[in-house]
């Protein structure tokens, strides 16, 4: 029988076409000139509009009442017209992007990698999440390309449950670190082994040909690794679309990957003209180093009285941003355990320090090369002042439900818009997944007195949306932030309407608060500005007055006058802002009021018949169309768009709460708790009031469709049929009627029916009466005291039980 020949076509076999494509689809040679076309189309036709209306209203007889409604059918034309600008930009900047994009060759990061490799530290917050999932993100970063990596998962569960189901996620958490540390450790001795053993025989030098043994052994050891993805993916239950996207996205892609490269290198190795040299191969082993070595741990702020508990993502990676670079003892208090920084060689608790951060929601994973790619561009000359680099996320392919499937195309289009930004400098750190330079980071420190201790704040948390308050923060000192043309990160979106409705309102929050502090940043650019031309104007009077009075040197007057133009130029480049960076960055923080009222504007008030025109429509077309290709571009089908205008119109409400929400904090001057999303039999209820406007919505739409008849104005029939057509579907797509009525129920009932709370037994425990006065205070005994650590803390206990116990690696 015939033994079959492996050539290099069937060896380097192309990747699995599943695969989500890393680099965005190629676009057409019309689509920058029609994107282009669009904002011109949609300028000309708002500039008909007024110029329509402006005629229309000189052959009437005005009256005050008249002149206001026109003034408010104008601007609200305007605002919706912004909008649709700042969106049409963005995207027309995001297909100039990524014409021109090239990747950077896996030899040149490699190179620069081997010779510096700045530390990193991925930060994982995480709050009550489910096993598997944070298990998929942790093992996610851990698998990052990348040497010197330590992964910390900030869990922020309440540390002492009461509940065995809480106490069971708490433990399963934890217990995540350990079992991937454990999983990893085998193939990482192996690859570290072979490393060295490379190493002897090669003696350093790196620039001899390789043997074509030493290219084999290396095969080996890669077939090694691509046996291990290969277990550990069958080793997955594909329980939903975002399992099965881990395990092909990247489970298997890195193996397809190492399967190819071990290929190449048998390859190589029969190869008589290879041109290999040690360096090269030493890089290849350092790869399979890379990849399985990693530091994993975890960490628990809420056992700490010295640290802050405020319940939002922002204090919890404070918490540990704070620490990193200390040794500290940990010291029992009455309060509960504390820490406190120590010289000692001995500490209870040391956290290195990282040259960058990484933070990682715990329901986002990472591909394999995001670290490498991100760090590599911030080590590139002119890359000093970026301060943040990242890939904004796209939601995980293929999920099952229709809320879920447009959630995330609407996620996806922002994805567009954020990459579109970064080509007019406007970008915004989206908090999902982010690479920090730590620097940059320390600049925004903020220190105040929380319960006699000290907290220091790096990202904000004055709104809950932290990252967006940071970008205007890091953009006021100078620094900049970073979209990188590349998918390499993915996050879930949620599963049902009343989870969505929380994550909404929380995005919808805040933008207005923010919004003054952008534009301090461009009232500093104009101060700069001034400046520099004060200094200008009065530089020939000092010009002759140093020269009559001191008889200066025309070299060292001339270097004088280069250093004080480099200055100008410096703070210039680092400060200023452009009209076009402050339409979009204004647009973004503010476009959900503005949008949100306009419609209801729109939905609610019966504007004279003649202000609605066929030229305010026309406005319109540009955007809709320009979404309707996108959505095509990414994937999803030209129909959603109509999907999405009926998700969009269930959401006016949420974006309106939010809005109103923003505008009491900016009176109050107070801070909005971090909303977290309630469970119940699997699926979050929407919130009663939600249900209520949506109802009115459709009442009112109805009502109007009434009117609109008897008065026979057809052009505003069409606008309100396509309201409640749109409305009603989206209803019954994304919430569906038995679901609204249940929700209304269960709303009601737990309005009506409020269970009484029992009431915990207290527990006697054989502490002296002075210990309870000196230590606790006089008027709450000890008995109240939750924390059960601090009565471990107090006299009366035995020696042993008061001794602060070591910290299990917790950092």
């Amino acid at each position: 029988m015939a033994k079959s020949v492996e050539t290099s076509d069937t060896l380097l076999a192309e990747q699995n076409p599943n695969f989500t494509n890393v680099l965005p689809n190629a676009v057409n040679r019309l689509t920058v000139p029609g994107a282009r076309f669009a904002i011109f189309f949609t300028v000309v036709a708002w500039l008909a509009y007024v110029v329509e209306q402006g005629i229309r209203l000189s052959g009437l007889d005005l009256t005050t009442a008249t002149i206001v409604e026109a003034l408010a059918y104008i601007t609200t034309v305007t605002l919706l017209t912004m909008s649709c600008l700042a969106y049409m930009v963005a995207r027309l900047g995001h297909y100039e992007r990524i014409k021109v994009h090239q990747r950077v060759q896996r030899n040149k990061i490699d190179d620069f990698i081997e010779k510096r490799a700045p530390s990193i530290t991925v930060l994982v917050p995480s709050y009550r999440e489910e096993e598997r999932t944070i298990r998929q993100t942790v093992l996610s970063a851990a698998l990052q390309e990348y040497p010197d990596l330590r992964v910390v998962l900030l869990v922020d569960d309440p540390p002492y449950p009461t509940d065995a189901k809480d106490q069971a996620i708490l433990d399963a958490s934890k217990a995540v670190s350990e079992q991937i540390s454990r999983e990893l450790s085998g193939p990482c001795a192996e690859f570290n082994d072979a490393l060295a053993i490379f190493d002897l025989k090669t003696l350093g030098d790196i620039g001899a040909r390789m043997c074509p043994e030493m290219l084999l052994d290396l095969s080996k050891h890669y077939d090694s690794a691509v046996v291990w993805f290969e277990v550990e993916r069958q080793k997955m239950s594909l329980n939903d679309h975002v399992d099965r996207f881990f395990a092909v996205d990247v489970l298997e892609r890195i193996a397809t990957d190492l399967r190819m490269t071990g290929n190449a290198l048998r390859l190589a190795a029969v190869e008589p003209d290879a041109l290999l040299t040690v360096s090269r191969v030493r890089q290849l082993h350092l790869r399979l180093v890379n990849i399985f070595q990693a530091e994993i741990s975890f960490f628990e702020r809420k056992r700490f009285a010295s640290l802050s508990h405020e319940p939002n993502k922002a204090m919890n990676l404070n918490s540990y941003i704070g620490l990193m670079g200390g040794r500290f003892s940990r010291v029992a208090t009455a309060r509960g355990p504390v820490l406190k920084p120590t010289l000692d060689h001995v500490a209870d608790l040391a956290i290195p320090d990282s040259e960058y951060l990484l933070t990682l929601d715990a329901d986002s994973v990472l591909l394999p090369e995001y670290c490498l790619r991100l760090i590599y561009h911030m080590e590139q000359e002119g890359n000093q002042r970026i301060a943040v680099a990242q890939t904004p996320y796209i939601s995980f392919p293929g999920p099952p439900a229709a809320i879920e499937r447009i959630a995330g195309a609407t996620t996806d289009i922002q994805h567009i818009v954020h990459q579109g930004m970064q080509r007019h400098e406007a970008a915004f750190w989206v908090g999902a997944n982010a690479i920090i330079r730590k620097s940059a980071l320390m600049e925004l420190e903020a220190r105040e007195n929380e319960k006699g201790f000290e907290i220091k704040r790096y990202i904000s948390d004055r709104t809950v949306i932290e990252d967006t308050e940071s970008s205007v923060g890091l953009r006021r000192l100078g620094w900049k932030i970073y979209n990188y043309p590349e998918r390499l990160s993915y996050s879930a979106t949620p599963p049902d309407f009343g989870t969505l409705v929380v994550q909404r309102q929380r995005w919808a929050n805040g933008g207005l608060i923010i919004l003054p502090k952008l534009l301090s940043v461009f009232r500093t650019k104009n101060s700069n500005q001034q400046r520099r031309e004060q200094d200008k104007n009065q530089q020939p009077g000092e010009q002759d007055k140093t020269q009559y009075r001191r008889e200066e040197d025309k070299t060292q007057h001339r270097e004088r006058k280069n250093k004080n133009l480099q200055r100008r130029q410096e703070d210039k480049k680092q400060h200023q802002i452009s009209l076009l960076e402050l339409f979009l960055r204004v647009s973004y923080l503010a476009s959900i009021a503005w949008t949100s009222l306009c419609l209801c504007i729109l939905f609610f008030y019966p504007f004279a018949d003649g202000l609605l025109s066929r030229t305010a429509i026309v406005i319109a077309l540009p955007y809709f169309v320009a979404m309707t290709l996108d959505l095509r571009w990414l994937g999803y089908r030209k129909r959603d768009i109509f999907s999405i205008y009926g998700f969009n119109l269930l959401l006016l409400p949420v974006n309106i709460i939010g809005t109103v929400e923003s505008i009491v904090q900016m009176i109050g001057g107070h801070k909005l708790a971090f909303a977290r999303t309630p469970k119940v039999a699997n699926r979050t209820p929407a919130p009663l009031a939600l249900l209520c406007v949506v109802g009115t919505f459709f009442v009112w739409s109805v009502w109007t469709l009434r009117n609109d008849v008897i008065d026979q104005d057809y052009l505003h029939m069409i606008f309100t049929v396509a309201n409640l057509a749109m409305l009603s579907a989206g209803c019954v797509w994304f919430i569906g009627i038995t679901n609204f009525f249940s929700d209304i129920f269960y709303n009601l009932k737990n309005f009506v029916y409020v269970p009484l709370r029992a009431i915990a037994p207290i527990q006697q425990d054989d502490l002296p009466d002075w210990a309870s006065v000196l230590y606790v205070g006089s008027s709450v005994p000890i008995n109240h005291v939750a924390n059960p650590e601090v009565v471990e803390s107090l006299p009366g206990k035995a020696a042993s039980e008061s001794l602060p116990s070591p910290i299990m690696r917790q950092a």
